[in-house]
């Protein structure tokens, strides 16, 4: 097959592009380089620079699946990059095009904070981000009911970790971010009190998850999370380090609902366990 996917440089994408390469697959990846890093290209894969709305400059036309993950990818920060957040994930429609024209399949990966409650009734307690990634997955599954030629599925992650998460800097992600304070003996910092609940997922699992979408998935709602449920305090207790706690911050959801049915179906599970992970980060001096 050949695989084409948007954001190939990043932390997901890069596990997606050396999965398929390594299995034989010609692997094409479209990265703006906003947060994707030259340290992250596999061998085996064709690397192009650009956004996503000039996908058919950079992409062939007969890629059979197309990963769209080169949105804007931060709840917290994009109250504050709200403009960079609407410009990059704006551009859906030329995506959306681009596989209608040539006949290619598109996964598309949604934000599993649009499930919170009540959503859709109160906009204004979303963030930029989020209601961006609502907008998209609408989109997608408008013209998916008016044209039947639209292959398409959509995903949600559910704090995805795991090698060459990003570790610094304000896409920074949070197991290895605590990774990079423990290594330099920092503080650890969690927001509010801490008693969030999220669904931590290794990246394998969730690499795992979305070739089975590829292959047979269809429509909306394809959930990759791990059925365990850690509050943050209590992987901050699991890392050993000191806790500092901080002022609560907009858009810091206290759940998500955690649907997996449909992805499950396709048999698929997790296998990976998130406190296994931070044991091996502990055993390699908190390198990931």
């Amino acid at each position: 097959m050949k695989i084409g996917i948007i954001g190939g440089a990043g932390f997901i994408g890069s596990n997606l592009c050396e999965f398929y390469a390594k299995q034989g697959h010609e692997v094409h990846s479209l990265d703006n380089y906003y947060n994707g890093k030259l340290e992250n290209h596999v061998d085996g894969v064709v690397y192009h620079t650009g956004n996503a709305e000039h996908v058919s400059r950079y992409l062939p036309k007969d890629t059979d699946i197309l990963f769209h993950f080169g949105e804007y990818s931060r709840v917290e920060q994009s109250f504050e990059d709200m403009d960079v957040c609407f410009e990059l994930n704006g551009q859906i429609k030329s995506v959306i095009d681009f596989c209608l024209q040539n006949d290619i399949k598109l996964i598309y990966s949604g934000s599993s904070s649009a499930f919170v409650e009540n959503y859709l009734q109160s906009p204004v307690n979303l963030s930029p981000y989020t209601m961006t990634k609502i907008h998209n997955t609408q989109k997608i599954n408008a013209i998916g009911s008016w044209r039947k030629d639209l292959d398409y599925a959509i995903v949600y992650f559910y704090n995805v970790y795991g090698p060459r998460e990003c570790g610094t800097g304000p896409m920074s992600t949070l197991i290895a971010s605590w990774a990079y304070r423990m290594a330099n003996d920092l503080h650890l910092t969690v927001t509010g009190d801490g008693l969030q609940a999220r669904n931590f997922t290794h990246v394998y699992d969730v690499i795992d998850a979305l070739d089975k979408v590829a292959l047979r998935g269809y429509g909306d709602f394809y959930g990759i999370g791990s059925d365990d449920s850690f509050s943050v305090l209590d992987v901050a207790k699991a890392f050993g380090g000191e806790i500092i706690h901080r002022e609560d911050v907009r858009g810091n959801r206290r759940t998500a609902r955690l649907d997996t049915e449909r992805t499950k179906m396709l048999g698929w599970n997790p296998t990976r366990h998130l406190y296994d992970y931070i044991e091996e980060l502990r055993n390699n001096n908190w390198k990931n």
